[in-house]
């Protein structure tokens, strides 16, 4: 038995399995018994019983003992009372004490070959109806004698009237479901007495059962047997599933996001928790018992726990990816932490008790949660080595980022580019122009850092994931790179900006070109344009580029890198060139160019103050130059000289002063010329986007 000072989640089931009614040492075949069950509040009737009954043993609210009688085969009485409790104003069966008695009476009838015995209901139901005293009469018998699938013939009624004045003595024969098909109103006695039980005796058979008959316990009492185990198996069911997603999550961290496989680290977190799935695979398999499952798995947990997590630390704090999927999802390194655990315990106390219910309670929705907990783990233990996880989880992203910007009004700005081409510096110079400064190493930067538009100074792409904000009439979505310095983000990117482009209503694409790039080659001018051709309809790509696309060259070092782009167009943009539609991309630029639809951001050289003085010294020169322009009357060519000495003054203003490195009001007078030109073209009808699969597309899958 359970030590009293345990606690218990099973309090009703601990009160059943700690008073167990006693079963006899001995049986005697012969032996003939009286089942007494004492269905009123009267405490007086086991006091009037005990004066006729040499009493054998006692327990919690019932005895046992032999009927005094002069007869040889004396009766065995089993007398049970405090069977009904009060609820809601209104009596009923006590759950607890049925249930004791059923399980008692399961297990002592069992140990007959045969068992003879009668079933004595006492009750006290006030009814001078006599159809609907036999109806409840039922009611209370069914609730007693439900699953005793034997051949119980006869049942004998004790009904008590007037305040227990007398007693009516009722004679019911039914079959198994106690559906009555006779009952019979014998006679009335006045107390309980040696008089009662020879009628008793008289009235009718005795019901018998068989020891090859099977009966239950009834569904009343299996009902709340299994209510009370739910209790611990729906927690440790809820377990279970937060440690099959906290396994999942923890190979599906893109740990190994720059394929750092020769990183010591990765290779010693890899490695542990491989070994745990592999022992979480060994306790897990076959037909797992419930109770083993509760000791083993915190003890798995336990010894590759603090090694997983220190080593997650560690790749964490150097790898950026990993911290911004992390904080993508909304999911700090602390949570993570804290959900690797097993919280589930179950104490000696509450196994015991599960232990001797085992046969009255089925664990269905916990087997379910097992059956996909093994598949789930076979199928981890066999790809562990390839990553699989690491790359569903791109894929699951793909499918999960849909319709962003679906119900926008306003035109969706998509500014695209080659990673470090400088997406991000031209949203923040429109965004803010006056928070854009150049730092004394030469690059690129704000005075209030915006964490959604952050410039990158290093090699990788500081731009995750599309960030997007309304400026003025626009929503300008800033991209990851088309080609992302991480190899895995390169299929989500390319996908996720196609389908933001396909389901906005009204949409612009900005196309970064690096123009100091383009002087040494045209292969990452035709890697974006290819990229972005692959996105979009023929009916936008043959007719209506200059209503779509708006260039900005960026990283210029002078005002003549632009010039010499255009001389060069020709001849060597254009150079080898066949597929038509990277020649009607390329044209059109040219011609968006030449019309002056372009904007230019210079490089950074271009604003710093170590070049200032050299401006002032070519601003004084073209002045001086100008001045003599103007003393031979040379009046086209001052105005030349008068026209660079403003440029170059400007410029000068905008160093001295760290103003805007460029101006806001020309880059939305730009988007609004194309916004125009979609209105008289009825862009927003055109259907027909489809993704193309290029080779890179096809490279990164």
């Amino acid at each position: 038995m359970i030590q009293q000072e345990q606690l218990s989640i099973l309090d009703g089931l601990k009160y059943i399995y700690d008073k167990q009614i006693p079963l006899p040492d001995k049986i005697l075949e012969k032996q003939t018994i009286l089942f007494y069950f004492n269905l009123t509040e009267n405490n007086q009737i086991q006091e009037q019983l005990k004066q006729l009954v040499t009493e054998e043993e006692s327990w919690i609210n019932g005895f046992t003992g032999s009927l005094n009688t002069e007869s040889k085969n004396k009766n065995k009485v089993y007398y049970f009372y405090n069977l009904i409790i009060k609820q809601n104003n209104n009596l009923d069966i006590n759950i607890k004490e049925l249930i004791r008695i059923r399980l008692f009476l399961q297990k002592y009838i069992s140990l007959f070959k045969t068992c003879h015995f009668k079933l004595i209901f006492h009750m006290d139901i006030q009814e001078n109806d006599e159809t609907q005293l036999k109806e409840k009469i039922l009611i209370k018998a069914y609730n007693l004698l439900d699953g005793f699938r034997l051949e119980i013939s006869y049942l004998i009624i004790l009904n008590s009237q007037n305040n227990f004045q007398y007693i009516n003595i009722i004679s019911m024969i039914s079959d198994s479901k106690i559906n009555s098909s006779k009952i019979d109103f014998l006679e009335s006695l006045k107390k309980i007495d040696q008089t009662m039980f020879s009628k008793i005796n008289d009235i009718d058979e005795y019901n018998f059962f068989f020891k090859k008959e099977h009966i239950t316990i009834g569904f009343k009492s299996q009902q709340y047997i299994q209510e009370q185990i739910n209790v611990i198996l729906k927690s440790f069911n809820t377990q279970l599933q937060y440690l099959q997603n906290n396994l999942q999550q923890l190979q599906e961290y893109p740990i190994d996001s720059q394929n750092e496989n020769k990183n010591q680290n990765v290779k010693d977190y890899d490695k542990n928790l491989k070994l745990l799935i592999k022992e979480m695979r060994q306790v897990f398999k076959g037909n797992p018992i419930f109770l083993n499952l509760v000791d083993l798995i915190p003890q798995i947990l336990n010894k590759y726990k603090d090694m997983i997590i220190d080593k997650f630390k560690q790749i964490f704090e150097t790898n950026r990816y990993l911290q911004d999927y992390l904080n993508s999802n909304e999911k700090g390194l602390m949570q993570i932490m804290e959900n690797f655990q097993f919280e589930f315990r179950l104490n000696e106390c509450d196994k015991e008790i599960m232990i001797y219910f085992s046969g009255y309670y089925d664990e269905d929705e916990l087997q379910q949660t097992i059956f996909n907990i093994q598949y789930k783990i076979e199928y981890w233990y066999k790809y562990f080595d390839e990553h699989n996880l690491q790359s569903l989880t791109i894929i699951r992203r793909l499918l999960k980022d849909a319709n962003i910007f679906k119900e926008f009004n306003e035109t969706i700005v998509f500014v695209v580019g080659l990673t470090k081409v400088g997406k991000s510096t031209f949203i923040n110079i429109l965004d803010n122009p006056e928070n854009i400064i150049v730092t004394k190493d030469r690059k690129f930067d704000v005075n209030n850092q915006n964490n959604q538009f952050k410039i990158s100074h290093e090699n990788n792409s500081e731009t995750q994931k599309l960030e997007y904000k309304k400026i003025n009439d626009y929503i300008l979505v800033d991209t990851p790179g088309i080609f992302d310095t991480n190899e895995d983000n390169r299929i989500y990117n390319l996908i996720n900006i196609f389908k933001s482009i396909k389901t906005s209503k009204k949409f612009i694409i900005v196309v970064l070109i690096d123009g100091e790039k383009l002087l040494e080659s045209k292969n990452d001018l035709i890697t974006t344009i290819q990229n972005i051709g692959s996105m979009l309809p023929d009916e936008i790509i043959y007719s209506a580029l200059n209503s779509i696309i708006l260039p900005v060259f960026t990283k210029l070092k002078n005002k003549s890198t632009l010039e010499e782009i255009k001389k060069n167009w020709q001849s060597q943009t254009m150079q080898f060139i066949n597929n038509d539609k990277l020649q009607k991309f390329l044209k059109s630029i040219k011609e968006q160019i030449d019309n002056g639809d372009y904007l230019q951001i210079y490089d950074v050289q271009f604003y710093s103050q170590s070049n200032l003085e050299k401006i002032k010294q070519e601003r004084d020169k073209f002045q001086q130059e100008g001045n003599e322009y103007f003393i031979k009357d040379k009046i086209n060519e001052c105005m030349e000289n008068i026209q660079k000495v403003q440029e170059l003054n400007l410029q000068i203003q905008q160093i001295e002063n760290n103003e805007e490195i460029y101006t806001t009001i020309l880059i939305l007078k730009n988007l609004k010329i194309l916004k125009e030109r979609q209105t008289k073209q009825y862009l927003e009808d055109i259907t027909g986007f489809q993704i193309r699969n290029t080779r890179q597309l096809k490279d990164s899958f």
